[in-house]
């Protein structure tokens, strides 16, 4: 496709393919199909840690499953560990967790667990939520 040198469409415009500027389109191909949720299921999981097994206040723990009940929104977050994040223990554990909603909205989201005694855990898990699945490290 070739342009003129001026909006009149005339001055130095030639041909459709040959002017002043002149720009060549090309195919290229389709970068590759982003990661199935179940390919990166199978490819990568944790299981937390043996303190966090169990029943806590609206959170139940069992093996790389995760059941969260946020009353304050009605919302129940049904998942797995993805992968561990960060092992400190000093500042919380991160880990990032394949979530379903009892409505089926699947997202990928992080949260942080710091064990404050025995049978207390802070547990915070992140706002923001990716919904397309993105490339992370293979366990």
């Amino acid at each position: 496709m070739a342009l003129s040198s001026d909006s009149t469409c005339t001055n130095h415009l030639y041909s459709s393919q040959d002017g002043y500027e002149t720009l060549h389109l090309e195919k290229v191909d389709p970068p590759p199909p982003p990661h199935s949720v179940a390919e990166v299921l199978d490819k990568n999981s944790c299981v937390f840690p043996q303190w966090m097994q169990g029943k806590w206040e609206g959170l139940s723990i069992k093996g790389d499953e995760f059941t969260y009940r946020d009353e304050a929104n009605f919302v129940t977050y049904k998942g797995k560990c993805l992968q561990s994040v960060d092992e400190s223990e000093q500042s919380g554990l991160k880990f990032l967790l394949y979530l379903q909603t009892d409505c089926g909205t699947p997202t990928f989201n992080c949260a942080l667990f710091q064990r404050r005694d025995t049978n207390i855990m802070e547990f915070q898990l992140g706002k923001f939520q990716l919904s397309t699945p993105f490339t992370i490290a293979a366990s």
